[in-house]
């Protein structure tokens, strides 16, 4: 006990010897209670939220957590100044007092920026509707919502540093056209990109191509400068925005249906029974499980082929699976041989080019 008393004794002279730390060491003091308070509620409370599914309010709760200890650190260290603010130059004192004003309004435009991306997180898991949203639509409205809250910040900090927010505004109407010299194709990426989101061509998810570029894959991403696809071998391409909004793009994740169509060639001996076959392929077709019947459906015979009879067949299958797919037009391929084959008939070799002897 005569230690402790012995400690407080020596804290107590100290105190009354150097008094003008009472007043920081005390705030400083509060403001540790404080943090420890809010890590205390933090932690009692977001839980609680997560699992109710009160899916605003935590990522509220989160989105202000740690903001707020920044806060109340800035605060605690500009009232200490303000104590002091007789015994320091004026100057000092103006350019701590702007600094903590800016300081304010970043912590707003940290909790905007961080509220706005954990609620677009949530809207993508499903958390608040039924039916899980465009994922696309998602991202880019919280892009231009995280976009339009640093603007507004920069507006409100300008003033402070002495800035006319119209000189600004009318230096930027003339420098754009030298920017847009300069910068000219990351501005056409950039709009690449709202376009891209405006016309909702595409989204995340789907599978694009596009004739006028060597481009096909799966959409993983679709940022402000360029798309990122997944190609079949499972590459990643990343394509500038300014491209695929000039481009043809085709969407093969948006078709109804895939299409077969094949020429098949018989033999000229076989012509006796040439219409029998065609109209078997048309009611195997007409039959098959795997082919739309809302569809073109088509087995005729089409045109003499320099060496056999041709057939045309041209039909939709119900599945825009890829493997399903191939798997429907197996089964119909092996289906037209065995159709051929019960009639008498034959496939027609494919012609062997003739080649001139020198001799």
């Amino acid at each position: 006990m005569s230690v402790v008393a012995d400690l407080l004794k020596t804290v107590k002279e100290f105190l009354q010897a150097h008094t003008w730390l009472a007043y920081p060491l005390s705030v400083s003091g509060v403001a540790v209670l404080l943090t420890y308070a809010c890590y205390l509620f933090y932690q009692r409370i977001h839980p609680q939220l997560l699992k109710r599914k009160y899916v605003v309010a935590s990522s509220l709760l989160e989105a202000i957590h740690w903001p707020f200890v920044v806060f109340i650190w800035v605060k605690t260290v500009s009232d200490i100044i303000d104590v002091f603010s007789a015994k320091i130059d004026d100057t000092f004192v103006h350019l701590i007092w702007k600094l903590r004003d800016i300081g304010f309004i970043l912590l707003l435009a940290w909790v905007s920026v961080r509220f706005i991306k954990l609620f677009e997180e949530q809207l993508l898991l499903g958390h608040l509707a039924k039916k899980r949203p465009d994922e696309t639509t998602v991202r880019a409205t919280g892009k231009l919502l995280r976009v339009g809250a640093v603007i507004v910040v920069v507006l409100f900090i300008l003033p402070l540093l002495g800035i006319n927010v119209s000189g600004v505004v009318a230096f930027g109407g003339g420098s754009a056209i030298v920017l847009g010299i300069g910068a000219q194709q990351i501005f056409a990426n950039y709009f690449g990109g709202l376009v891209i989101y405006a016309d909702r061509h595409f989204k995340v998810g789907d599978w694009i191509s596009s004739p006028d570029k060597e481009i096909e894959g799966q959409v993983e991403y679709i940022g402000w400068r360029a798309t990122q696809i997944r190609t079949f071998d499972q590459k990643v391409c990343y394509v500038p925005n300014a491209v695929l909004s000039s481009v043809i793009v085709v969407n093969s994740s948006r078709m109804k249906n895939r299409c077969i169509r094949e020429m098949i060639g018989i033999r000229y001996v076989d012509v006796a029974v040439l219409d029998k076959i065609t109209q078997e392929l048309r009611t195997m077709l007409q039959a098959h499980p795997g082919i739309d019947q809302r569809r073109l459906l088509l087995a005729h015979f089409a045109e003499f082929g320099p060496g056999s009879l041709k057939i045309s067949i041209y039909a939709f299958t119900k599945t825009i699976d890829r493997k399903v797919y191939y798997d429907v037009q197996q089964d119909i391929f092996l289906k037209v041989i065995q159709i051929i084959e019960r009639n008498g008939a034959a496939l027609a070799l494919p012609l062997m080019p003739y080649v001139q002897s020198s001799i």
